[in-house]
């Protein structure tokens, strides 16, 4: 569009798989207690867009940037036993492939929640102030792995994007790279009492600090509070800056003098800045520990 000024694509897609290999229990009579039966079907689909523009062309003045995004949705049609989740498989019907299903923190059992404690307490737990509180899905006051877990989030993102500028001013060159990720959660949350490894500064509950981040560090021998996997799922959103650089072309005339047919200067700067949900972890790399790093360097041919 307009003299090339504008370029790029547009996509859509959908597609189905049948007959996806699952494995499934079998009367042991045959001397196997499991085989492989062709009886799964997913389906995805999503949309992409790249746009590709010339901001400005005018002498030794340029300025364009490249566009892409993209979305993509895929679920579960259909399982072995039909219409019906697998939760062996961590498979559920209408949901991604991929997902976390398990309890749902919904914050941590406070001095002033005794009454509601009392009720669960009753049909055996032994819930205490200061320990994580998860959601009662049926609300029959008792938590139980058959009823009271569900699914969590999806490990893949809803939406993808990156954006990128680069100016060029007669032998300059000067670009910045953003990318970004939404819709997705990602692990790592949780924290124990095993050690001072990850060098994090946990929001412990106290009585004076009634917190609902993280559990009283008090669940004996070092180990783990009960319910400890349902901290463990975070908002994985990010936007980070991965890359700025700026770079130098000597001229033709001035390499001409040491026989060579090309030189450029530049540097980088990678990872300077990064927007994240959480507090914790890198969702891009999936770490707590990101590298913001400074490259000098060079091309050169002959």
């Amino acid at each position: 569009m307009f003299n090339n000024r504008i370029s790029g694509s547009i996509e859509y897609y959908q597609s189905s798989t049948k007959d996806l290999l699952l494995n499934r229990s079998i009367v042991s009579v045959s001397g196997y207690t499991s085989t492989y039966f062709n009886v799964g079907e997913t389906q995805n689909r999503g949309f992409e867009l790249s746009v590709n523009t010339r901001n400005i062309d005018k002498g030794d003045l340029k300025w364009s940037t490249d566009f892409n995004f993209s979305t993509n949705k895929d679920k579960v049609v259909e399982l072995y036993a039909g219409k019906q989740d697998a939760v062996e498989l961590n498979a559920f019907i209408g949901k991604s492939l991929f997902v976390y299903y398990d309890y749902n923190k919904i914050g941590i059992w406070q001095l002033s929640d005794a009454v509601e404690m009392a009720k669960f307490n009753a049909n055996g737990a032994g819930y205490k102030a200061g320990d994580i509180r998860v959601e009662d899905l049926n609300n029959d006051y008792k938590i139980d792995s058959n009823n009271d877990r569900k699914v969590i989030g999806n490990r893949f993102p809803k939406i993808t994007g990156g954006i990128t500028n680069t100016f060029n001013y007669k032998n300059w060159e000067f670009s910045f790279f953003f990318y970004a990720r939404t819709g997705f959660t990602i692990e790592g949350g949780a924290a124990d009492m095993q050690g001072r490894y990850a060098s994090r500064n946990i929001d412990y509950w106290t009585p004076t600090n009634t917190t609902n981040a993280y559990p009283i560090a008090d669940y004996g021998n070092g180990g783990q509070p009960i319910y400890y996997s349902s901290m463990n799922y975070l908002d994985g959103t990010f936007v980070k800056l991965r890359n700025v650089s700026l770079g130098y072309t000597v001229p033709a005339r001035t390499l001409q003098k040491f026989h060579m047919a090309n030189l450029k200067i530049y540097a980088q700067v990678l990872n300077p800045y990064l927007y994240k949900k959480n507090d914790f972890i890198d969702p891009d790399i999936g770490s707590s520990i990101t590298s913001r790093s400074l490259v000098l360097g060079l091309n050169a041919s002959f």
